[in-house]
């Protein structure tokens, strides 16, 4: 007989083809920027999978950050233990964590101040970037004109569109267009004739404009006495400092050395007013030697106005006191005046009509002393007092057929207003006027020698409109 004896071994074992999953990556995306630093890791990781990264073929630690600068490659790995097969994720991505340049503003400087329209841009523009513009938080379209007057922000942005970074310039500036105001001067009238020294300035001083000033091309300086005589124009030119622009104003005065001459014309008014008449009849005969017949106090029941023409030559003598001298030409003075009876008669009617209205007209030729006071001198209507003393002489003349006329006292008293170089005048004056005739009278075989005399007050109104020559 035989005994088999046998060895058996068993051995367990198992095929797993099976992938692990891929890694699923958290912390950066394919295909972006950064402007920091990433944290990696990977999600839903798998129990029996060893996880490896690199970035760039270099190891890298997940979980740990990575803020090397420029474009990158991650590979995260992933294997299972059990049967060493592997699977692995890509990501391209980029860390940029530099800002856009700041921009370099043109068109304004900051704090600048400036008198024309802006045109607002950037200089040396950077690709993939951004420029937002804006004036006073409003969206202001960089080139184009802006010319809102005032004090105003621009704020300009540039911002990284890769990594959204941005950077920014601000600048604050003002826009003024507007010229300074248009200089007043005080102190003399444009086209003035003046006697007195002017003191010339401005009225309407702005601050931050500088004034100038020029008479006759030369400087002159605002505010003080100005003293020389004849034609002058003075310029004033406004600069307002901050934008440079300028305005400027203009007059002409006549600086008169102290005399001036004014021609006049206006009218004479007659009516109601009074006629002193005094007749008188000198002769040998004894009926009538010495007749006198007294006749003032006749009033004209009509007004009649008639022209007259003179001047005056004034010198001031002070601030407010003016003397000169004057003469006027009134023709065909002919008050209307009548007696009661119609006629006022002396003697027999044959030889001479003391009072007929029909022959009563003459041209007076006054010359004159006269005087002024002066009220206001500080205004542009300056009114005065006046008066008049002087000699009434007889031009022309028809009156009562008398043949001579001696003249006679001359005087007037009024009021006038200045306005520049015009003169308005109202005076009452009087002429006092002698009047004389010799003729003879037959009584029988004797023949005597008449003379008839008259004295005449003439009253009347002046209006006169007068300029100043010089």
């Amino acid at each position: 007989l035989s005994n088999k004896l046998t060895n058996e071994a068993k051995v367990n074992f198992e095929i797993d083809k099976t992938l692990p999953k891929k890694p699923v990556i958290l912390g950066v995306e394919n295909g972006k920027t950064y402007a920091e630093g990433v944290v990696i890791t990977v999600d839903e990781k798998q129990a029996d999978t060893e996880y490896v990264a690199t970035i760039n073929g270099l190891p890298y630690e997940l979980g740990t950050e990575y803020s090397e600068l420029g474009k990158s490659e991650l590979v995260v790995k992933g294997t299972r233990l059990s049967n060493g097969l592997s699977s692995e994720t890509k990501r391209n991505f980029e860390i940029d964590t530099l800002p856009p340049k700041k921009p370099i503003v043109l068109g304004v400087e900051n704090g600048e101040i400036l008198a024309q329209p802006v045109y607002i841009d950037v200089k040396d523009r950077e690709l993939g970037i951004e420029y937002d513009f804006y004036i006073d938080s409003e969206i202001y379209e960089e080139g184009s004109e802006y010319s809102e007057n005032g004090i105003h922000q621009l704020y300009v942005e540039a911002i990284k569109l890769k990594n959204g970074l941005k950077s920014s310039e601000t600048r604050t500036f003002e826009i003024d267009m507007l010229p300074p105001a248009v200089p007043v001067i005080v102190g003399v009238e444009n086209g003035e004739k003046i006697s007195k020294d002017p003191i010339i300035n401005i009225e309407n001083k702005e601050e931050g404009v500088e004034y100038t000033a020029t008479i006759n091309g030369k400087p002159y300086e605002l505010g003080t006495i100005y003293k020389s005589k004849g034609a002058n124009i003075i310029k004033v030119e406004a600069l307002k400092t901050k934008n440079n622009l300028t305005s400027s104003s203009e007059k002409t005065f006549t600086k008169k050395s102290g005399k001036y001459l004014i021609l006049k014309g206006g009218v004479n008014v007659y009516g109601k007013l009074k006629e002193n008449v005094n007749h008188k009849r000198d002769s040998y005969d004894s009926g009538v030697l010495g007749t006198s017949i007294n006749t003032s106090n006749k009033t004209s029941k009509t007004t009649k106005i008639m022209p007259i023409i003179g001047g005056e030559l004034i010198l001031p003598v002070s601030e407010k006191i003016g003397l000169g001298l004057g003469a006027l030409y009134e023709p065909k003075v002919q008050p209307k005046k009548k007696s009661s009876s119609g006629n006022l008669i002396v003697g027999d009617d044959d030889y001479i009509k003391y009072y007929d209205n029909k022959n009563k007209e003459l041209d007076l030729i006054p010359v004159y002393f006269t005087g002024r006071y002066n009220l206001n001198k500080d205004s542009d209507w300056k009114p005065y007092l006046g008066a008049r003393l002087g000699y009434s002489f007889v031009g022309d003349y028809n009156y009562h057929n008398f043949e001579d006329s001696k003249g006679g006292l001359y005087y007037g008293l009024g009021t006038g207003l200045e306005y520049k170089n015009f003169q308005f005048e109202l005076f009452y004056t009087v002429s006092k006027i002698e009047f004389e005739k010799k003729y003879n009278n037959a009584y029988g075989i004797i023949v005597d020698e008449v003379k008839d005399k008259s004295k005449v007050d003439f009253h009347r109104i002046n209006l006169t409109i007068g300029y100043w020559l010089f």
